[in-house]
């Protein structure tokens, strides 16, 4: 029977190749570091948030955000934690927020890679994939020291998201050199940055609150939870989570603006009656509400009771920049989807062609969003290919 080849030793390229080995198709992985799965070890803070038992509906970006939902229709949530039960994997939940038992992304690796050898996957390690040609029959996988036939490809080498080894726009190159468009990649979930003079007073504070993103003078977003207020800006995951729009509209040269709430689940009338009972010493009114850094921040308008609590409900900072790609953790921009069938992760103007994972253009919020879009477009993709490739076996011939 003809190989099945996967460029990409990811999450979404081990789903691939462990879906395709179950259903009895030869797969070779070609994965140009030296270990496969680098960049799965370091999601999750090394915790590896697998999925998310929340509604996906509004936790998608993209071109076309209803991609992502047709996908998680066919292989959803239920489905990916039923496959890594399978593996013998034992999950807990924080709030929806789904992660193995052991909280340790090597513990998820470790039983990919045990189960991919266990079906007889070849992965070839330090193998970087140059270019995907389209021949009669099939495709050419050219590589720095052999050419590999294929009958069909698995595109699963990621984005340039972050710092580990590998991280590249490669599986964009080799999507556009087989004719399909793409668009740049931009950081999605990634830090703000400002050059508001003031924020040089509040760094390394952590603090719970809620931050608005407006764009142009309109409210676009708004998240809430643990920020970290750094001396160049903003970071934490509602930070995070509104900065795809945020840094797409800086490169459109727009005006970003974010508003920090310091406290969300007080009123301002409320935040006013405090310090108006408090009006001899409103500085020292905010000691039992903040850490000293931010404290040295707020009480810059500590003239009026009333001044006081805008700034602490309406703190706001021009955004003038963000963290690079790669410091992000996932990227917006790539293959566009409008060219992929949600059904099968494949492309039908070239048969034999399926992409999956982080390469395309979908990105998620924080809480394994991600990593869910990984785990299903990686088992259709599979599916797909190995079915597409029995079809290319006449009925009773040998393996």
């Amino acid at each position: 029977m003809a190989d099945l080849f996967i460029i990409g030793g990811g999450a979404s390229g081990l789903m691939a190749a462990i879906t395709a080995a179950r259903l009895g198709v030869p797969v070779t992985i070609l994965e140009q570091n030296k270990k496969i799965g680098r960049k799965l070890l370091s999601s999750g803070n090394g915790k590896c948030n697998l999925t998310n038992t929340g509604d996906p509906l509004s936790s998608y970006r993209g071109s076309d955000p209803s991609f992502a939902l047709e996908v998680l229709d066919r292989f959803g949530v239920d489905d990916t934690l039923d496959f890594f039960r399978g593996l013998g994997l034992m999950t807990v939940s924080h709030g929806g927020w789904i992660y193995p038992y052991s909280e340790q992304s090597r513990t998820v690796l470790a039983l990919l890679q045990r189960e991919a050898e266990r079906l007889g996957v070849r992965i070839r390690t330090d193998t970087k994939a140059l270019e995907v040609a389209k021949k009669e029959g099939g495709f050419v996988i050219k590589t720095r020291s052999w050419d590999y036939d294929a009958a069909a490809v698995i595109l699963s080498s990621g984005s340039p998201a972050s710092e580990v080894q590998g991280a590249s726009a490669d599986m964009a190159a080799f999507a556009a050199g087989l004719g399909l468009k793409t668009i740049p990649y931009g950081p999605a979930l990634t830090s703000l940055v400002s050059d508001d003079p003031r924020i040089t007073r509040w760094g390394s504070v952590r603090a719970y609150a809620a931050v608005t993103l407006f764009i142009d003078g309109e409210k676009i977003l708004k998240r809430g939870g643990q920020v970290q207020l750094t001396d160049r800006g903003l970071s934490g995951i509602p930070a995070f989570q509104i900065s795809r729009f945020a840094t797409e509209a800086l490169d459109a040269h727009r005006r970003v603006t974010a508003e920090i709430d310091f406290m969300p689940d007080v009123s301002e009338e409320a935040l006013t009656d405090l310090f108006e009972s408090r009006r001899d010493d409103l500085k020292a009114a905010l000691l039992g509400l903040f850490p000293d850094k931010l404290i040295d921040v707020l009480a810059m308008y500590a003239h009026t009771p009333e001044r006081l609590a805008d700034a602490i409900k309406h703190f706001r900072l021009k955004i003038t920049g963000s963290g690079s790609i790669k410091h992000a953790q996932v990227c917006r921009g790539g293959v566009l989807t409008d060219q992929i069938d949600p059904e099968t992760c494949g492309c039908p103007d070239i048969p034999g062609l399926y992409l999956c994972g982080e390469g395309l253009d979908i990105d998620g919020d924080c809480g394994g969003w991600n990593l869910q879009f990984a785990w299903s477009t990686g088992a259709l993709a599979g599916r797909s290919a190995a079915a597409y490739i029995k079809s290319l076996t006449p009925s009773g011939e040998e393996d």
